[in-house]
């Protein structure tokens, strides 16, 4: 079953690589800059990399607006449900960040919703749930202005209560429960769980940082505190018709955190130069030393796994496709990686003000 698991995981983590190269193959050429006029206006410094903008800027907001919409009706069509179906979600993203001589402090605040209601589930059940929040501070050396200590806080919740919407009349088990109970909706999370609390502090390094790539590597230690309020999970072995549920419960933990991640965006001609493609993709660990549970696990078997990957292809000024991959291990809450993708058209608003100290060369960071 682990094995299984494992090969589940790298799948989804090498899919977003293959992804980002693909138009490579498939155009068998270079990737070129934007030209500085369309580069702006579709990528403005703000949003394509995150330190590409010089570092004597001062305040830097930056609001993304997005929706993404699905509908589908079928009346006495054969082979086909007779129905509605919707999918549809709001997006918000927001940014505000602080540059200035060696000192960098990142602020990011989304919100991702999407609901769905079919012919078979007459009402809409939400599919993607996330409220997310970061602060990180980075520091640069002065002599090696790509290294430095950082310091991070980050949050990451549910805004709405879910649940297991079944089409007919099922029987559910809470597993130490002897009684068994039916229905067609179960209450699993109650609003604002689970929700996730980390701090960490350490190094980071960034050796790369073009528009066309950037690494960046983090190595730190902290903790984080899940709160899931009681709630359930769903762990059925599918061997009777009995879906069995299990109970989750508090932790916290202490340990290092060892994160990598890519970035960058290219040009194809095979694409059209007014449609660049951006990717990002970041993978963390983190190794605790300490856990307030163990539920039977060895520190070992408690390591968490966070992989998030983005790959967007801007089609308009105010439209781009995007493939979301998010894949995570939280061995107390599900011994399992969870991984979704998402594959939407959004369309969005982005707010570029013009920023404090434009046309000013940089500053040497240990200025």
């Amino acid at each position: 079953m682990k094995c299984t698991q494992y090969r589940r995981f790298w799948l989804s983590y090498w899919t977003i690589l293959s992804l980002v190269w693909l138009p490579t193959v498939v155009w068998g050429e270079e990737s070129k800059n934007l030209p500085p006029d369309q580069e702006e206006k579709l990528f403005p410094k703000e949003v394509k990399t995150e330190r590409a903008a010089p570092r004597n800027q001062g305040w830097v907001p930056r609001l993304t607006l997005g929706t993404s919409i699905a509908f589908a009706h079928s009346d006495r069509v054969v082979g086909a449900q007779n129905g509605q179906t919707w999918n549809i979600g709001p997006a918000i993203a927001l940014g505000l960040d602080y540059f200035q001589r060696a000192h960098e402090w990142r602020n990011n605040f989304s919100l991702h919703e999407v609901f769905t209601r079919t012919p078979v589930i007459d009402e809409f059940v939400k599919t993607t749930d996330r409220v997310f929040f970061e602060t990180l501070y980075l520091y640069h050396l002065e002599a090696v202005p790509w290294l430095g200590p950082y310091a991070q806080v980050r949050a990451e919740t549910s805004l709405f209560s879910g649940k297991d919407v079944r089409e007919k009349t099922t029987t559910y088990q809470i597993k130490g429960d002897s009684d068994t109970f039916e229905s067609t909706h179960v209450d699993l999370t109650k609003p604002f769980s689970p929700t996730r609390v980390k701090e960490i502090a350490g190094v980071f390094a960034t050796p790369i940082d073009t528009q066309a790539f950037a690494l960046e590597f983090r190595l730190g230690v902290g903790a984080q505190q899940i709160w899931v309020r009681n709630g359930l999970v769903i762990e059925d072995k599918k061997t009777t018709s009995v879906i069995e549920m299990r109970r989750m419960n508090d932790f916290q933990q202490f340990g290092a955190e060892v994160m990598a991640g890519i970035k960058g965006t290219l040009v194809f001609d095979g694409l059209g130069r007014d449609r660049p493609l951006a990717y990002e993709l970041t993978g963390g660990l983190l190794a605790p030393f300490y856990s307030s549970r163990r539920d039977g696990h060895s520190i070992a078997d408690l390591i968490g796994v966070e992989v998030d990957g983005k790959l967007t292809i801007r089609l308009f000024e105010w439209a781009s496709l995007d493939y979301v991959i998010r894949v995570v291990r939280a061995p107390l809450i599900v011994d399992t990686f969870q991984i979704q993708h998402n594959l939407l058209l959004g369309f969005s608003y982005v707010l570029k003000p013009d920023s404090p100290g434009e046309g000013t060369p940089p500053k040497d960071p240990g200025q």
